[in-house]
């Protein structure tokens, strides 16, 4: 069951992802973005997938009641008393009214459609961050923090996946930079000043929260955000050079490249969410026990008071020099367009050097 949400998870971000991008580029004029067909099924699935994948995590808590009442009685008491379950009630009408305006969207002037379906994949985020565990930590800042970083997130992940996806040719490109690379700027802005804002309630003692799975995937996240900047980073100044100096390069790949690393990045925000959040994280590990791989890469044997240190050794700076190397390995294939496959795998192996030098350097106090 774990796997299934964790998974339902990652493609609820991906369906909120194509509404917000499909919304942001069909705003924008064409002489500002690439010559693109948006398939209106497409859009219309994910759509549709919300209500059916946001409906996961309400399983998940009524299978873990079911034992104790029954089934039948459990899912009434949690969609009509938990505020889970009230918040995808409001969830699901929403979708049923986005869902209609994009079946009538052949009948709709396309700025308005892209305004309606914008409006309505906004306040489902809002509802969603209604329901969420940091909103039920501090309440109404819990909601807005949430709701910053999801938002954020959904319309940088959402306008690349649109255009790597969806693009038939990369026409208008320099003009299209000109308001995608601020955009990008400015949601990696809110992603950032949110997550510091949601990281403190969450996971008070970041370094200890790596002996649990929620913060060896809270980690993972972190360290994979940094190819991602150097991909967005490639994609707003370099390749815009590159594109100027030589208008039949081709920069499409590379997009979908930076739309690949955002969703390794959602692959390890579906997998916390599927964990116990650090707030105590000794008492978490007495109730839930610690990560399978912090034991293996570190130790099994826990004191009853967690209180880890980075303490720099010979193997754990050997591979963080390793991960520098990789990453600056990166930059020069990507710059000698040597394919998109030599840049991404790169990507994955700089993480994992990342990870290890920071597993094989932490040690009890």
């Amino acid at each position: 069951m774990t796997i299934i949400t964790w998974l339902s998870e990652l493609l609820l971000y991906v369906s909120f992802s194509l509404l917000a991008g499909y919304s942001i580029l069909t705003f924008v004029p064409a002489r500002f973005k690439p010559e693109m067909r948006i398939p209106n099924k497409v859009i219309i699935l994910a759509a549709v997938s919300i209500p059916i994948l946001a409906f996961m995590p309400i399983l998940r808590i009524v299978l873990f009641f079911a034992g104790d009442i029954g089934f039948g009685l459990t899912i009434k008491n949690v969609l009509f008393s938990f505020e889970e379950g009230k918040a995808y009630f409001k969830l699901v009408i929403t979708a049923i009214v986005l869902i209609w305006f994009l079946i009538r969207r052949p009948l709709i002037n396309p700025r308005h459609s892209s305004i309606l379906t914008g409006l309505l994949t906004i306040i489902m985020a809002l509802i969603l961050s209604s329901a969420s565990h940091l909103a039920s930590l501090i309440g109404w800042q819990g909601v807005t923090w949430h709701f910053l970083h999801f938002v954020a997130a959904i319309s940088w992940a959402g306008t690349l996946l649109v255009t790597g996806c969806f693009s038939l040719k990369p026409d208008h490109w320099q003009n299209y930079l000109k308001w995608m690379t601020p955009l990008g700027i400015i949601c990696l802005i809110g992603i950032s000043v949110s997550g510091l804002f949601m990281l403190q309630p969450v996971a008070p003692d970041y370094v200890d929260s790596w002996v649990l799975s929620y913060g060896q995937a809270l980690l993972l996240k972190h360290i994979a955000v940094i190819p991602l900047i150097l991909f967005a980073f490639m994609n707003g100044v370099l390749y815009r050079y590159k594109q100027k100096r030589n208008t039949a390069w081709n920069p499409l790949s590379w997009i979908r490249m930076e739309g690949v690393a955002i969703l390794v990045v959602f692959l390890f925000t579906g997998y916390m969410g599927q964990q116990s959040p650090p707030h105590d994280v000794s008492l978490t590990v007495r109730e839930s026990g610690s990560s399978s791989w912090f034991q293996f890469l570190v130790t099994d044997k826990l004191p009853e008071q967690v209180k880890l240190i980075i303490a720099l050794n010979g193997l754990s700076v050997m591979l963080g020099v390793l991960a520098i190397f990789t990453l600056a390995l990166l930059v020069y294939k990507a710059w000698k367009s040597e394919g998109w496959k030599w840049p991404q795998g790169l990507g994955l192996i700089f993480i994992a050097f990342a990870y290890l030098s920071l597993m094989t350097a932490v040690t009890f106090q």
